[in-house]
């Protein structure tokens, strides 16, 4: 395989660069599962405003259209955890291999870490165009409502 005979083995292993990716992924890991517990509390509270008769929707495209966006963004969320999750395994994987002096082996999993960590990021930034979708239909609503301030 000439695309083994390419890497930089020693750049990898022998720099901070594993040490990095260490670190770097549980942070990405814990800012990903911040974003769903979010989520999940705001889901939370919409059904219990629901169930209280709190929440009002214009009409039943409104209500579509945000239980649409709760799906599309847990769903993305969840595929980016699992993602981030799995990159932090490789990465671990990859420092077993370089340990046992199995670079080959622990450059293969590190390259697959580094793939997965970037698709979980890119998941990430599509599920906030999602929710900024949905606040700037929360704003755009707000907007069109008329409150008289006591002054």
């Amino acid at each position: 395989m000439d695309i083994f005979a390419n890497i930089n083995y020693e750049l990898i292993f022998t720099t901070s660069t594993i040490a990095s990716l260490f670190f770097a992924i549980p942070i990405f890991v814990s800012m990903v599962v911040v974003r769903y517990a979010t989520l999940a509390k705001l889901i939370r509270d919409s059904r219990e405003d629901m169930i209280a008769n709190k929440i009002h929707f214009k009409s039943i495209d409104d209500y579509k259209f945000h239980i649409f966006k709760y799906e599309k963004r847990l769903s993305l969320l969840k595929k980016a955890l699992s993602s981030s999750l799995f990159s932090g395994i490789l990465i671990i994987v990859s420092v077993v291999g370089v340990t046992f002096n199995y670079f080959l082996f622990g450059v293969i999993f590190f390259i697959l870490g580094l793939f997965l960590i970037a698709v979980s990021m890119l998941l990430l930034i599509w599920e906030l165009s999602v929710s900024f979708e949905a606040l700037n239909e929360h704003l755009d609503y707000m907007k069109t409502i008329k409150i008289k301030f006591k002054s």
